[in-house]
C-alpha cells in the first residue's frame, strides 16, 4: 500500500478515539515521524486510566501510555531514549506487548547489542497466542537465527531458520526473500562448520608429526 493511503487510513483509525484505538499504529506513525498521532494516544490513554477502579486494567492503560513515549522518542529519532523506555517498564499485565518485545530487540541488533537481544530472544514467541498475528512469530523467528548465528549459537540458529524456511516456503513473493536468507544461512553456517572441523583436523595431523619434520 503506497505511503500517502496508509496515511489516510490510520487518520481514519485515529479518529475513531478514544472509544476505539490500534496500539499496533504505535510503530507506524513513528517510522511515519508522526508525533501528533502517537500523542493524541497517550493523552487519552492517560484520560481513561484515571476513572479505573479495576488495577489490572489501569495497569494495562499505563502500558499502553509507556509504550507510547517508547514511540514517540523513536518518532523523534532518539533510539536511545526509546530502548530505555522499552526495556525499563514491566510487560507482564499487558496482554499485546508483543509489538514491544519485537522493536526492542529490533533496536538492540542496530546497536549491536546481540548478547542483550538474545536474552530477549530466548523466549519462543514474542507473545499470546490472543494477540500474536503469526507474522510477527515468523519473524521474531527469523531474529532469533540472526542473532543466534552472531553469538556462535549454530545449532539454534540453524534451527530457527529452518523453520522460517518451512513455514513460509509456499507463501506469497513478498515472503520470499526471507525464505532465501534463511536457506542461505543454513548453508553458511554449515559451511563454516565443515570448514573449522576439517581445520582442526589439520592442526592436529600438524602437531603429531615429529619435530625434525615440521
Amino acid at each position: 500500500m503506497p505511503t500517502d493511503t496508509a496515511r489516510t487510513e490510520f487518520q481514519r483509525v485515529l479518529a475513531l478515539s478514544p472509544r476505539t484505538k490500534m496500539t499496533k499504529l504505535y510503530g507506524w506513525w513513528a517510522t511515519d515521524g508522526d508525533t501528533a498521532s502517537i500523542q493524541t494516544y497517550i493523552d487519552g490513554f492517560t484520560r481513561a486510566a484515571v476513572n479505573l477502579h479495576s488495577l489490572s486494567s489501569a495497569s494495562m492503560l499505563r502500558a499502553s501510555v509507556a509504550a507510547g513515549r517508547g514511540y514517540l522518542a523513536l518518532a523523534k529519532r532518539d533510539t536511545v531514549a526509546a530502548l530505555r523506555q522499552f526495556t525499563t517498564t514491566p510487560d507482564t499485565l499487558h496482554e499485546c506487548w508483543y509489538d514491544v518485545r519485537v522493536t526492542t530487540v529490533q533496536l538492540l541488533v542496530a546497536m549491536r547489542r546481540n548478547w542483550e537481544a538474545g536474552q530477549r530472544l530466548a523466549r519462543r514467541w514474542p507473545g499470546t497466542s490472543q494477540c500474536s498475528n503469526g507474522f510477527e512469530d515468523i519473524l521474531w523467528t527469523l531474529q532469533r537465527g540472526r542473532v543466534f548465528e552472531r553469538l556462535g549459537r549454530d545449532r539454534e540458529a540453524i534451527e530457527n531458520y529452518e523453520f522460517v524456511a518451512a513455514a513460509w516456503r509456499t507463501a506469497d513473493a513478498e515472503l520470499q526473500p526471507y525464505v532465501r536468507e534463511s536457506r542461505d544461512a543454513i548453508a553458511r553456517i554449515k559451511a563454516s562448520s565443515k570448514r573449522r572441523v576439517a581445520y582442526g583436523v589439520a592442526a592436529k595431523d600438524v602437531a603429531t608429526l615429529p619435530h625434525a619434520a615440521r
